[in-house]
C-alpha cells in the first residue's frame, strides 16, 4: 500500500542510488525500476521507448508473459498510449470496474492495475515508466501514485538528458582531439600560464622530440628576442593574448624559432574557448614563410616586369590582353585601361598578310614559341615601329595552355643603322674597286707612256702597292659581311680537318713557306661557326705574309690542343709580332684606326672565336714572333665536313 512516507522513501532511495555519476544510464534506470516496484509494492515494472507509434520495452523488472525486454507493439495497443496522449500520469486501479475489458491494452497485457507517466527529454517524449499488476487495487491512492510515477519519470528523464549531454561532450572532445591531433599545422592548446596542450604537427613545426618538452612553455620562449618590426616577442605574444581574452579571436603574423633550424614565418591564430570551465586558448600556427617567399617572388617579378626594357604583354586563351608593362605601353602609345580585354590586333600596321598572323597563331596555340625579327607595329599615333617578337604559351600543371606572354624589343633604329650601314657598305665596296680598276689602268698606261725613270718607276710601284692593300682591304671587308650576314648554325666541324684544309690552301699560295702541325690522332670537334676556317686562314697567312723576311724565312706551327672542355688552336711565328696597338686593341676589345688589311682579318678572326663562346690570347713566341691561342668550347656533336675548305676565299 502506498503511503506517503512510502513514496518519500522511495523517492530517497531512488535518488541516492543513482548519485554516482560514473553509473551507466541502464543501470540507474533499472535500478529506479527494482527500488520503486519494490517499496510500491508492484509485481511488474518496466521502461519503455516510444517512436513512430510503437513502444518498446526497454528494461523490466518482474516476470510476466505480456512483458520483456525487447517487445515492440503498436502504442495503439498499450496502456502507455494514455499517458502520452495526455502528456500526464495515468492510473489505472481496476481496469475491469473503469471499462478496460475490450480495450486492445487489456487484451494485450491483461493489467487490472496500471500507472505511468510519460518520460520527457528536451521537451519531446521519449519513453514511458509502467507499474502494473494483474490483480486490482481499488484502495490505493491514486493521486499518491501519480505523483510518484511522475516523479520517478522527471527523474528517469533527468538521467537520460545528462546522459545524451556527456555523450555530446565526449564526442565533441573526441572529435576536437581527433582534429587536434590530426591536422597537419601546428595546434596549441594554451591558458594565460603557458601551453597546456599540443599535437604531434607542433613537436615537428618546432623540432621538438616530445610534446612533454613543449607543455608548460611560454610561447614567447619559441620566438626570437624580437619580431621582424623590432617587438618584443614576448609581451607582443602576451598583448595579441589579451586581444582574444578580450574579443575572442585574433589573428596574426609571427616569426617563431624552431630548436635549432632557424626562424619561420608564421599565420597564428587564437580563439577563447571554455572548457570545463576554464578559459583556453585554442592556438592555431601554420608556416608561411613559402607562402611568403612566393609572394616576394611575386612582387620581384612584378617589379621586373614594370621595370623591365622589353614589352612585355599578357593574354588569355582567347588572346585578350589581362597584362601589359609600361615598356610595352610606351612603344605602343596606349594607356593600360584602353586595351585590357583587347586583343593586340589593334597595333597590326598593315604590313604583313592575313598569313602571317596565322601562322603566329598556329604557332603559339600547337605549345610552340613563335619569334621574328621583322614585325612591323603601328603606335597609337599612326607611326610604324619595327620589333624583334617572341610570344610564348603559358600553360597549368595539367599542360594546358591558360595564357600567352609577348615580349618584344623595339628596334627601329637599329634597323635602320643597319640599313644605312649595308648601302653604305655596298656603295664604298662598289665604288673603292671601281676606282682601284680605273686607277690600275690609267697606272699601266703611264708605265708603258713614260721613259725609264727609277724615281718615277719607284712613286709608280709605292702607287701600285697601294691599290693592292685597298684592294685588298675592300676583299676582307666584303668578306666580313658575308661571314656575319649568314645566321649562326649548331653544326659541328672537325677542327684536325679544316687545319689540314687551311694548310693545304695556303701551301699553293705560299709555296716557299714552312707550315708544320701538331694534331691529334682522334677528331677534334667544336660548335661550328661561320668563318672559323677564315680565321685560323687569315691568322696563319698573317705570320707568312709579314714576316721580316721573304716569305720563304716564315715559319708558321699550328697545334691542336684537347683540353677538357676546350679546344685551343695554338699557331705560333717566328715574324717581327703584331704591332703593339693592334695587339693591344684586340686584347680590349676596343676598335681603333685600321691601316691596313691584316687588322682587318685579325678582327675578323677575334669576333669569330668571340661569336663561338671563346676566347682569343696572344703572346711573344721564343727567340721572336708571336703566338695566337683560339680557345674554342668542345662539341659532343658529331663534326660536319661538309662545309671544310669553303669560306676562306
Amino acid at each position: 500500500m502506498a503511503t506517503p512516507e512510502t513514496a518519500f522513501q522511495t523517492l530517497s532511495t531512488v535518488v541516492q542510488s543513482i548519485s554516482d555519476v560514473e553509473q551507466p544510464l541502464d543501470a540507474k534506470i533499472q535500478s529506479v525500476l527494482e527500488i520503486a516496484a519494490e517499496t510500491l509494492g508492484f509485481p511488474i515494472a518496466y521502461f519503455t521507448n516510444i517512436d513512430d507509434d510503437r513502444q518498446r520495452i526497454v528494461a523490466t523488472v518482474g516476470s510476466h508473459d505480456a512483458v520483456s525486454v525487447g517487445d515492440d507493439d503498436p502504442l495503439a495497443k498499450t496502456y502507455c498510449r494514455k499517458p502520452v496522449a495526455a502528456e500526464t500520469p495515468v492510473v489505472v486501479t481496476d481496469a475491469a470496474a473503469e471499462g478496460w475489458e475490450d480495450d486492445p491494452a487489456f487484451d494485450r497485457f491483461g493489467f487490472s492495475c496500471y500507472m505511468g507517466a510519460p518520460v520527457s527529454v528536451a521537451g519531446e517524449t521519449f519513453g514511458t515508466v509502467c507499474f502494473a499488476d494483474d490483480s486490482p487495487r481499488p484502495d490505493v491512492d491514486s493521486e499518491l501514485l501519480a505523483a510518484t510515477v511522475e516523479a520517478l519519470a522527471g527523474i528517469i528523464g533527468y538521467e537520460i538528458a545528462r546522459s545524451r549531454a556527456t555523450e555530446e561532450k565526449t564526442r565533441q572532445q573526441r572529435r576536437y582531439r581527433n582534429l587536434f591531433d590530426e591536422s597537419r599545422d601546428a595546434v596549441l592548446l594554451l591558458d594565460l600560464d603557458g601551453i597546456r596542450e599540443c599535437n604531434e604537427a607542433a613537436c615537428e613545426l618546432f623540432d621538438i622530440d616530445s610534446r612533454e618538452t613543449l607543455l608548460g612553455t611560454d610561447p614567447g620562449d619559441l620566438s626570437p628576442p624580437t619580431q621582424p618590426d623590432g617587438t618584443d616577442s614576448a609581451s607582443g605574444f602576451a598583448a595579441h593574448v589579451e586581444t582574444a581574452l578580450a574579443d575572442g579571436e585574433a589573428l596574426f603574423q609571427w616569426r617563431f624559432q624552431h630548436s635549432e633550424a632557424g626562424q619561420f614565418h608564421a599565420e597564428v591564430k587564437l580563439s577563447r574557448i571554455e572548457l570545463d570551465g576554464e578559459t583556453l586558448f585554442h592556438t592555431h600556427i601554420r608556416d608561411i614563410s613559402e607562402r611568403r617567399q612566393r609572394e616576394q617572388d611575386l612582387r620581384l617579378f612584378k617589379n621586373a616586369l614594370e621595370q623591365a626594357g622589353h614589352g612585355v604583354v599578357i593574354t588569355n586563351r582567347a588572346g585578350d590582353i589581362e597584362y601589359a608593362n609600361p615598356a610595352y605601353l610606351k612603344d605602343t602609345g596606349y594607356e593600360l585601361e584602353t586595351i585590357l580585354g583587347k586583343n593586340p590586333r589593334f597595333s597590326k600596321s598593315g604590313k604583313h598578310d592575313e598569313g602571317f598572323y596565322a601562322e603566329l597563331w598556329e604557332t603559339i596555340c600547337s605549345g610552340e614559341v613563335w619569334e621574328t625579327e621583322e614585325l612591323i607595329n603601328r603606335r597609337k599615333s599612326g607611326e610604324l615601329y619595327h620589333v624583334d617578337q617572341t610570344i610564348a604559351p603559358i600553360t597549368n600543371e595539367a599542360g594546358e595552355i591558360t595564357h600567352f606572354v609577348g615580349i618584344q624589343r623595339e628596334i627601329t633604329d637599329l634597323r635602320m643603322r643597319e640599313q644605312r650601314l649595308n648601302v653604305l657598305n655596298r656603295i664604298l665596296r662598289h665604288n673603292l674597286r671601281n676606282s682601284m680598276t680605273v686607277i690600275r689602268g690609267n697606272l699601266a698606261g703611264i708605265e708603258s707612256a713614260v721613259d725609264a725613270d727609277e724615281q718615277i718607276e719607284s712613286h709608280l710601284t709605292t702607287i701600285d702597292d697601294r691599290i693592292d692593300q685597298l684592294t685588298a682591304i675592300s676583299d676582307k671587308a666584303s668578306k666580313l659581311q658575308s661571314i656575319f650576314s649568314e645566321d649562326a648554325t649548331e653544326r659541328s666541324c672537325d677542327l684536325k680537318a679544316v687545319v689540314d684544309a687551311v694548310v693545304a690552301e695556303l701551301t699553293d699560295e705560299f709555296p716557299e713557306a714552312t707550315v708544320t702541325t701538331t694534331l691529334p690522332e682522334t677528331d677534334v670537334s667544336i660548335g661550328y661557326d661561320n668563318g672559323i676556317e677564315f680565321a685560323i686562314s687569315e691568322a696563319v697567312e698573317n705570320a707568312i705574309v709579314h714576316n721580316d723576311g721573304e716569305p720563304a724565312d716564315a715559319e708558321v706551327s699550328i697545334e691542336l690542343l684537347k683540353l677538357p672542355t676546350w679546344v685551343v688552336i695554338r699557331i705560333a711565328d717566328n715574324g717581327p709580332g703584331i704591332p703593339n696597338q693592334d695587339r693591344k686593341s684586340l686584347e680590349s676589345g676596343e676598335e681603333t684606326e685600321i691601316t691596313h688589311a691584316s687588322s682587318i682579318g685579325l678582327w675578323v678572326m677575334y669576333w669569330v672565336v668571340k661569336a663561338s663562346g671563346g676566347d682569343v690570347n696572344i703572346s711573344d713566341n721564343d727567340p721572336s714572333g708571336t703566338i695566337i691561342d683560339m680557345l674554342l668550347p668542345r662539341s659532343e656533336k658529331t663534326a660536319d665536313t661538309t662545309t671544310v675548305g669553303t669560306d676562306t676565299n
